[in-house]
């Protein structure tokens, strides 16, 4: 669901076509938080290829899915397209050049859950169990992240462009290679954690007290 949705009427501007997700996030490990409200920068996922890509490029109005990728990218290549603004423009031009991509409105992209379908296809991209994740010079494994199907969008006047943020929990494994152990101990942790989250909500009480 959207929040904070600009009152701008750019319903099908191309503005909506030049967006970007900003993800900050908390990051546990077996031994808990290690991580509060941090901005996610594509460097943490690879330090090596992806340090001169400030963020996430995202398409609110078309839907995505694999199909519209040639099937002979991987993985790698097809993040970079999120990631280049370059090759991001050359993708949307292309889809959208045979009519067989349609753009619609923001809020009907809203309503037709495009834009949630869309930021779970990044995510999965992304932050795939076992891809690397590495802070403040530290090697991780993804074991699973959490998010709560929120966003918030804001224009960013004369800018040109659009932002859409949310926030992820990720449960981390140190090191360079995640184990059949190592992964169910981490799920276990986040079960447990999930279910006292729950009980909280259900009782109302606020986590957030002392």
């Amino acid at each position: 669901m959207i929040n904070n949705v600009s009152n701008s009427p750019i319903a099908s501007s191309v503005l909506t076509l030049k967006s970007r997700l900003e993800i900050r996030f908390d990051a546990s490990t077996i031994d808990g938080l290690i991580i509060k409200d941090r901005m996610y920068t594509p460097s943490m996922s690879n330090p090596r290829s992806y340090a001169s890509f400030p963020s996430i490029l995202f398409i609110p109005i078309i839907r995505l899915n694999r199909n519209m990728f040639d099937q002979s990218l991987g993985k790698d290549d097809i993040k970079k397209i999120f990631l280049s603004p370059s090759q991001f423009n050359i993708f949307i031009e292309q889809k959208l050049a045979n009519n067989i991509y349609k753009k619609v409105s923001l809020s009907q992209a809203d309503k037709k859950g495009i834009i949630h379908e869309n930021i779970l296809f990044i995510l999965s991209l992304f932050f795939k169990k076992g891809n690397k994740f590495v802070v403040n010079d530290t090697n991780y494994i993804v074991n699973t992240y959490n998010w709560d199907n929120e966003y918030k969008y804001n224009e960013l006047i004369g800018q040109n462009t659009s932002v859409f943020n949310i926030k992820l929990n990720f449960m981390l494994h140190q090191g360079s290679e995640l184990s059949f152990i190592d992964s169910t101990r981490l799920n276990c942790l986040q079960k447990k954690n999930d279910i006292i989250r729950d009980y909280y909500v259900l009782s109302g009480i606020n986590t957030n007290q002392k």
